[in-house]
């Protein structure tokens, strides 16, 4: 059985908007939003959110989701890189569970528009192209990255050689770029 591990990120001390994971959006705090597409996901075997705060851990629970552990200090700075986090909640329920997870979702709660057939239509994707990681996108005049010719579905950073041109270039012309967002990312 294939288990695809969905973690909710959701940091306590944002600097750019204070509480924003627990401002209300739509009658319900923002991370509610995604620990209901998490929930009603056919494909996420489990998900679980991780934090450093009381009231979101608490927030998070009264919805339904799984906090098992609260996320030490180190990872919870502003400076401290997604990646190192995603793996320490892996790596906890991996020990909690006694199982392994053969991908992980990262569900950025600051995504709250994301529905359940989006994190399914991405695990999908992602076994069905047998791909290293799959991330949602949008399209963008920064932080570009260019569809692969030949190869639907697969992106590549821009070259610097690219980046120069387009930079000087009219807008007109930067139609078909596109760069992460935080609906999910899949790995």
């Amino acid at each position: 059985m294939t288990i695809n591990l969905g973690i909710i990120a959701a940091r306590g001390g944002s600097k750019g908007l204070s509480g924003k994971n627990l401002r209300l959006l739509a009658g319900r705090p923002l991370i509610e939003h995604t620990i209901l597409a998490a929930k009603q996901s056919r494909l996420l075997s489990d998900f679980l959110v991780t934090t450093d705060d009381a009231a979101i851990a608490e927030t998070a629970r009264a919805a339904g989701a799984s906090v098992p552990f609260m996320r030490p200090a180190e990872l919870a700075a502003d400076e401290t890189p997604i990646w190192p986090v995603v793996l320490h909640a892996t790596e906890r329920w991996e020990e909690a569970s006694g199982q392994r997870a053969d991908a992980v979702v990262l569900l950025q709660a600051t995504s709250p528009l994301r529905i359940s057939e989006d994190i399914d239509g991405c695990i999908e994707r992602f076994w069905t192209l047998k791909a290293d990681i799959c991330s949602s996108v949008v399209q963008t005049y920064f932080n570009l990255v260019e569809p692969i010719p030949n190869s639907p579905g697969f992106v590549r950073p821009c070259s610097p050689v690219m980046l120069t041109y387009y930079c000087r270039a009219p807008l007109k012309i930067w139609t078909g770029f596109l760069s992460q967002e935080g609906a999910w990312k899949l790995q």
